[in-house]
């Protein structure tokens, strides 16, 4: 099957492309025309901000106060471990890819000494997946 890119002298072969998407699922944010589907990055935002008790605007200022980081870095790791890429969660929030690396990796890391963070955590996969 071939689909047109948004150059038209390019084509995509969609059998041979692998995507890093969970689930078996690609964006047709990425590669239109196709049929599956992803969350966008607001939908997802939403639904962690609705279950931790947050305001989406709060969260999206560039702040230290350590209860809005903390929780930034958490949407952040949800919505890498879903598959979204670090520039473009950097793009949604404002920061530079590093940045979400940084997030992601301290995340992953106390959650394995923090059994509230990882019961936390896991939540929110849960909640993300549906």
């Amino acid at each position: 099957m071939q689909v047109r890119s948004l150059l038209p002298s390019h084509k995509i072969n969609i059998k041979k492309m692998k995507t890093h998407l969970p689930f078996e699922k690609c964006s047709p944010y990425i590669y239109p025309g196709l049929n599956c589907f992803i969350k966008p990055i607001d939908l997802i935002v939403a639904i962690i901000c609705k279950e931790l008790n947050l305001d989406i605007n709060q969260v999206r200022i560039r702040t230290r106060i350590t209860k809005i980081r903390r929780n930034r870095q958490i949407i952040m790791h949800c919505l890498r471990w879903y598959g979204w890429g670090c520039s473009s969660i950097g793009r949604y929030f404002n920061y530079d890819h590093a940045t979400v690396i940084h997030s992601y990796r301290t995340i992953f890391n106390d959650q394995l000494t923090d059994k509230n963070l990882k019961k936390t955590i896991n939540h929110l996969y849960d909640l993300i997946k549906k």
